[in-house]
């Protein structure tokens, strides 16, 4: 077998038992791995209805065929389980070593069942996999416990994914995080791994991953290589510094709560030069030539001694410039903190900018905050906020169940200022700004989130603002994107040719000629190139047609789950500051997301009712699905 290993890991910690299955054919040639294979088995044995901390819940961790071969940014693993953030599908991707030694251990994927009776660690080398005690580790944060972790086996470099405080307290948008900042935060799976008792992971793997074709991947990937190792298709010194430019030209910073997306003047937070002097390295990850992993200290200042690394631009704006916080310092320490905790970032920043607006207007004073003073840009509130979170005390209890219920909770208006999709918190660009991100926004089946679509016309003043068949091209993308998250390769590796396509279809619209995505597809490498890398690693002969049908079937497969779960159209929508709001100031005043219309153009190139948002029964049955249209409270 070439590309997949063939063998799933099953480890049940209630009845403490370890089973090894085969991995179907049909997963593989359907789903591909990752994403898309996590979601088919959930939906498959997952109960409407389940509580997401309940210990029926599966916790998957899945790699894909690329992950552990020679393509570059295939160092990745998607983490999955009903989501306790959303009550919807739930997954969130994360760049590790860890998937590689996965593989190289002898499993594409390892699902956690039941629940443990006390704090377990799981230990995998290759066929040996045990269950150890962690009791003397539970309370511990994620750089503390992975230390005594690397400690006990003997092994300084063994990759671990572990949860810290945040996870073990059931916070609901708890992360899991590897090294000092490799993190999976969206979606709350640190608290479904929490809920199961199960402190870390950790493998070690000294098997060969196969590939089909390795002359072929080799030229490929030797081409792919010196294009990326200059610059000019990825995004480079990482993302933050790569989404500078472009979110300051649309004017779509996330300022006090998305307020307002500009400022006249830079800032340490909203400029690179104001970063680039807490940098003392970067680090490439496995077979990547881009170094976007930046390693941070802060030398001086109240804050000083302050280290991690992995911050990007989300960090900035829901850190920094969400919570009126422009000094770089506090944004970094807020960085290490929520990491050591164990806590989305994105999230986090939703709920502190939830607490600071409603403090501002009035809904939240002083005598329900305990002594803190949450106003915009106050540095010590804001640096108090993870700990109280983290350990659900005073007001952080009530954040510490995710922005939709914190603001449901506090009531007397909150939930106007409590910025979500279907639970889940924005973590980048104003919507207004670039108004398809607002439909990606809307539609995406984890909630509020840019990476479900990713089309990049943020890049491209003014096409950020025409709608016109952005309901086809972020369907489109989603399903690229898709194929991406289940084969496991990061989506910055071909970031710039999809800058490329989006400049093709600007100049396009600017003719006023009649195109299709499919004729730019057939003057640009990508996405051509990602079928070229699956045939090579796999040796099948997959076709772009058929990658992209592997994509749309996961988009609505997923949608199925949700849709299972009581999700409605009015769930694709977005928060009424983007849709009723205009933009006050910068290059996108006087704008708000115009989504309906871009909204009815998705429905109906997907063949989704436009009444309901639900898929038809023709559309399920021409993917193979037609056995879920059952699921669905009316079918076609």
């Amino acid at each position: 077998m070439y590309g997949w290993i063939g063998t799933v890991l099953h480890i049940d910690l209630s009845k403490k038992t370890i089973i090894k299955q085969p991995l179907s054919n049909s997963l593989m040639m359907d789903y591909v791995g990752g994403r898309g294979m996590n979601a088919r088995i959930l939906i498959e044995n997952l109960p409407r209805g389940l509580d997401p901390l309940s210990s029926d819940n599966l916790l998957i961790f899945a790699t894909g065929p690329y992950t552990g071969t020679l393509v570059p940014g295939s160092c990745r693993l998607t983490i999955s389980a009903k989501s306790p953030t959303t009550g919807l599908i739930g997954d969130s991707n994360i760049c590790t070593d860890f998937g590689v030694e996965l593989k190289m251990a002898g499993y594409d994927a390892v699902i956690f069942h039941g629940k443990a009776d006390k704090p377990v660690y799981i230990w995998i080398e290759n066929d040996t996999v045990e269950i150890r005690d962690a009791e003397h580790i539970w309370g511990k944060t994620t750089w503390a416990a992975q230390k005594i972790i690397k400690s006990e086996l003997g092994d300084p470099n063994i990759p671990v994914l572990c949860i810290g405080p945040a996870g073990e307290n059931l916070v609901k948008f708890a992360s899991i995080i590897g090294g000092l900042g490799r993190a999976a935060g969206r979606c709350g799976m640190g608290t479904v791994m929490g809920s199961k008792l199960l402190k870390a992971v950790t493998v070690r793997g000294d098997n060969e991953i196969k590939v089909a074709q390795l002359r072929k991947l080799e030229e490929l990937v030797s081409e792919l290589m010196l294009s990326l190792a200059h610059g000019k298709h990825v995004m480079t010194n990482g993302t933050g510094f790569a989404s500078y430019k472009y979110v300051e030209h649309v004017g779509g910073f996330a300022i006090k709560n998305y307020q307002t997306g500009y400022l006249p003047e830079r800032t340490e937070v909203t400029s690179p030069e104001g970063v680039m002097k807490y940098v003392i390295g970067a680090r490439s990850c496995t077979s990547c030539p881009a170094a976007c992993n930046l390693y941070y200290i802060v030398d001086s200042g109240p804050y000083a001694g302050t280290y991690g690394d992995g911050f990007e631009m989300t960090h900035l704006q829901q850190a920094g410039a969400r919570l009126g916080c422009f000094n770089m310092d506090v944004v970094l320490k807020i960085n290490a903190l929520t990491d050591q905790y164990g806590m989305d970032i994105s999230d986090f920043g939703g709920v502190v900018g939830l607490v600071m607006e409603c403090y501002e207007k009035g809904i939240l004073t002083d005598k329900d905050l305990d002594g803190i003073r949450p106003e915009w840009g106050n540095r010590e509130a804001i640096i108090s906020f993870p700990e109280i979170i983290a350990y659900r005390k005073g007001i952080g209890n009530i954040l510490a169940e995710g922005i939709r219920s914190a603001a449901e909770k506090i009531g007397k208006g909150a939930e106007k200022y409590a910025l979500h999709v279907k639970g889940i918190g924005f973590s980048t660009v104003d919507p207004r700004a670039a108004e398809d991100w607002g439909l990606g926004y809307a539609v995406a089946s984890r909630g509020a989130c840019h990476m479900r679509a990713a089309f990049p016309d943020n890049m491209l003043y003014p096409y950020c603002h025409v709608i016109e068949k952005k309901g086809e091209i972020i369907a489109t993308f989603e399903h690229i994107r898709a194929f991406e998250d289940s084969a496991e390769i990061c989506k910055w590796i071909f970031w710039g040719e999809a800058n490329q396509i989006a400049s093709k279809c600007y100049r396009l619209h600017q003719k006023g000629e009649s195109w299709t995505l499919f004729d730019v597809f057939k003057e640009i490498r990508y996405p051509n190139v990602l079928v070229d890398l699956f045939n090579y690693v796999t040796g099948k002969n997959l076709t772009l047609h058929q990658m992209l049908t592997i994509g749309e079937r996961i988009v609505n497969l997923e949608r199925v789950f949700n849709i299972r779960e009581g999700l409605t159209k009015k769930d694709d929508t977005l928060p009424e500051r983007f849709l009723k709001e205009p933009m006050p100031e910068g290059p996108s005043k006087g704008y708000v997301c115009r989504l309906t219309s871009m909204l009815d153009e998705y429905y109906e190139v997907r063949r989704w009712n436009k009444e309901t948002g639900f898929p038809t029964y023709a559309k399920l049955k021409e993917l193979k699905l037609d056995d879920f249209a059952k699921d669905l409270p009316e079918s076609e």
